[in-house]
């Protein structure tokens, strides 16, 4: 008879397995190419495999009528920097009644470990860089979510009107473009202590 141990070990492979043959659904239908390599070194190690992903993003969001976050109509979206085209895009857009907020979000990652010291030696790496990684989850599996803290959130349109003027715009994007520099800086820095220490 299998020991608990041994049990537990063929069962996270299998979830695995089955799991990274499953049919990307995420609305970029695919791994960031910002956090692909990221993705690819955890998804080969034996200890581990990453449930979700995302590099981090710069996104226009308008207000559900529900107030529920699955309801959230993105207007723009981008997993990188905004270049000029991208801007005079978001200022040529037809503005909605609802609010719409302009938000930049970091990495964040969902990774699921085969047993707790693996998981905790994943934590003290992510937590060098990412302070706000933390378990999710320990009863039926082990997930621990990795997160960064360079968010900025600020609205900009209300009642079909700019709330902003067009320097103050300027200035916002310039800002949201510093930070996500910021985001891919630790991506990068997060690889490296990745290929080293895990």
């Amino acid at each position: 008879m299998k020991s608990r141990a041994a049990k537990l070990s063929t069962d996270f492979d299998n979830i695995k397995k089955t799991f990274l043959s499953k049919l990307d659904k995420s609305n970029a239908g695919g791994v960031d190419k910002g956090v692909q390599e990221i993705v690819n070194l955890i998804n080969t190690h034996l200890e581990y495999f990453t449930t979700s992903s995302c590099a981090g993003r710069i996104y226009l969001w308008k207000e559900p009528k529900s107030g529920k976050k699955k309801d959230v109509d993105f207007i723009f979206l981008k997993h990188g920097k905004l270049s000029a085209a991208d801007v005079e895009t978001v200022k040529q857009l037809t503005l909605p009644k609802e609010t719409v907020w302009l938000r930049v979000e970091p990495i964040i990652l969902h990774v699921c470990c085969r047993e707790l010291d693996a998981a905790q030696r994943f934590l003290d790496i992510a937590k060098k860089l990412f302070k706000k990684s933390c378990f999710l989850s320990i009863k039926n599996k082990i997930i621990l979510e990795v997160r960064g803290s360079e968010i900025m959130e600020v609205p900009l349109v209300e009642r079909n009107n700019w709330l902003v003027s067009e320097g103050y715009f300027d200035c916002l994007i310039k800002k949201a473009n510093e930070r996500y520099s910021r985001i891919e800086k630790k991506n990068n820095e997060f690889l490296r202590l990745l290929n080293e220490d895990l």
